[in-house]
């Protein structure tokens, strides 16, 4: 992709989620489940060895946060945490990536069943 593309879209971005249609809230949650996600940092973003740029994929672990930093319409923009080394495809902490309120609201849904599970089998003899 030719640099002028990459800027325009992260302008693009950049009014959008700064504009005032846009929403900021307060939603977090965590990862239920392996996930790729398309990188929308507008400056590059690494880890131990590995650069990811805007529109690189890279993979979400499980159990890791997810919080909502801003929101148009129906379409969030989300701040991937990553604690601890993380190497290869995995998602570095920081990454922002853009998610459909209907996703992360599905996403919530699924981890709350995975700790009621967990604490189900916690608390049986």
């Amino acid at each position: 992709m030719s640099k002028l593309i990459i800027y325009l879209a992260m302008s693009f971005l950049a009014s959008v989620f700064s504009s005032a249609h846009a929403q900021v809230m307060a939603m977090v949650t965590l990862v239920p489940e392996h996930r790729w996600v398309e990188i929308k940092n507008p400056e590059p973003i690494r880890h131990r060895n590995s650069s990811f740029s805007f529109g690189d994929v890279c993979a979400l672990k499980v159990g890791n946060l997810l919080t909502v930093v801003g929101s148009v319409d129906r379409q969030m923009l989300v701040r991937y945490s990553a604690p601890g080394d993380v190497f290869g495809a995995a998602c570095p902490d920081g990454v922002l990536f853009q998610l459909s309120r209907q996703d992360f609201e599905a996403m919530t849904g699924r981890m709350t069943k995975v700790i009621e599970g967990m604490n189900r089998l916690k608390a049986s003899p």
